[in-house]
């Protein structure tokens, strides 16, 4: 073991007197105090000091500062298993990292609550006698009954952001529709925004029950990068950024889908089933740039959660544990700087 440490120290003696042009990796980390988060399969590497942030890729002539702006530097190099750093590319990234964050903090900047169907297309409806009178249960009014408390909860928690419903009635919208009413919605570099769609289960088991949260399938691929938004001297970076940019969504998108889901699960785990987290690759989700989940809050084919689904209290409880699971999210968000630090 000793032996081992003795030859790792001396070959990295080694590489810094054969390459005294450049800085290792880990010796300019340390002098930064920043961090570095690594991407095997691109090669890339994030340099991370604060609220800002440097990408870099093994061997290309340039790094990119906030995930916008293209510096062209001498390449960032692999040699015998050490990641070197040119002096001049050292000195711009210091340069960079010591002046004042570019970006003073992050924050949601916007909610986007989705109640399913509408209008037209109730989604799953089921009709039950109860004490001789017909009770129909139908997917779009449960979802919007529960989106607009939800709406109400969240817009006095957070008057600074906007809280938006696809739909405030019954309305129907085309399913491409809905996330491009997230999509529209400007932010800056720091902020985000949050798409959760609201949905009821339906099976042709009448015992299936209980409450599930799904988020974008991680293996998906969709294109968040507009092209239009970057000069020609980018375009060679695009397919980078764009990667990142869907990894982040991706965990960012597990994390509050985590979040609602333990939050349901403290608040009506007693009285139902929790079906856990899935994946799959629903329209509302994949379509939407940014951060995104869809919630089934039950099955109105099981006659007994059906009417629980047409009870304002149970609505009321579903709707609050959506609400602290959203505001759980958010806060760990906007603390740790998007979960890079």
């Amino acid at each position: 073991m000793k032996k081992s440490i003795c030859f790792i120290v001396f070959l990295c003696f080694c590489l810094t007197v054969v390459n005294s042009d450049y800085i290792e990796l880990r010796a300019f980390l340390d002098e930064l105090d920043a961090v570095m988060e690594w991407d095997y399969m691109l090669d890339t590497g994030v340099l991370i000091k604060n609220t800002d942030r440097i990408v870099f890729k093994i061997g290309a002539p340039w790094i990119i500062l906030n995930y916008h702006k293209k510096v062209n530097t001498p390449g960032i190099i692999r040699q015998q298993g050490a990641v070197l750093i040119p002096q001049q590319t050292a000195e711009v990234i210091k340069e960079f990292f010591n002046k004042p964050s570019q970006i003073s903090y992050y924050r949601v900047a916007a909610i986007v609550i989705d109640p399913g169907h509408g209008g037209k297309d109730p989604g799953a409806c089921y009709t039950y006698s109860v004490g001789g009178k017909s009770i129909k249960v139908a997917e779009k009014d449960v979802v919007l009954q529960v989106s607009k408390y939800l709406y109400e909860m969240l817009s006095k928690k957070y008057p600074n952001k906007i809280i938006k419903l696809t739909r405030d009635n019954d309305t129907f919208i085309s399913l491409e529709g809905r996330p491009e009413i997230a999509n529209k919605i400007p932010t800056k570099a720091n902020e985000a925004i949050i798409y959760i769609s609201l949905h009821a289960n339906a099976s042709a088991n009448k015992k299936a029950r209980g409450f599930e949260v799904w988020y974008l399938t991680p293996t998906h691929r969709r294109e968040l990068i507009e092209p239009a938004a970057y000069d020609d001297e980018h375009k060679e970076i695009l397919p980078i950024l764009n990667t990142m940019k869907e990894e982040e969504y991706t965990w960012e998108s597990v994390i509050l889908a985590k979040d609602i889901l333990d939050s349901l699960n403290a608040s009506i785990g007693n009285m139902t089933e929790n079906r856990g987290l899935k994946e799959g690759r629903w329209v509302v989700v994949r379509k939407a740039k940014m951060p995104s989940i869809l919630i089934e809050l039950g099955f109105v084919s099981n006659k007994e959660e059906a009417l629980e689904l047409n009870n304002e209290y149970y609505l009321k409880k579903l709707s609050q544990a959506i609400y602290n699971g959203v505001c759980s999210f958010t806060e760990k968000l906007e603390k740790s700087k998007a979960f890079m630090e």
